[in-house]
């Protein structure tokens, strides 16, 4: 993007939500600064980016070869508590038998 600060702060969140940079809440200097970089990475426009389905998407992720659909992992439901598992050290990844 040429370095036309005239620019309007529309015009740099489009150039980089074309691109999938992530902003948010981000001063109009900033805005310029990612779209330098963003440039000077050659970041190409995605035009699936914005269209694309997630939830198609993770269907797909989720369906084996077989047909078989799997329960998405953020459906499972458990604990964070890891208390019961045993003990283990560096040693025991890497020793062998």
């Amino acid at each position: 993007m040429e370095k036309n600060y005239s620019k309007s702060l529309c015009e740099f969140q489009n150039f980089l939500k074309l691109r999938g940079v992530i902003f948010s809440n981000t001063k109009k200097a900033d805005l310029i600064e990612l779209c330098d970089i963003a440039t000077s990475l050659n970041i190409e426009v995605d035009p699936d980016s914005l269209v694309e389905d997630c939830s198609d998407i993770l269907k797909h992720k989720l369906t084996t070869d077989s047909g078989e659909n799997l329960v998405s992992p953020q459906l499972i439901e458990g604990s964070c508590d890891i208390s019961p598992a045993s003990f283990v050290s560096i040693f025991d990844i890497y020793i062998t038998i």
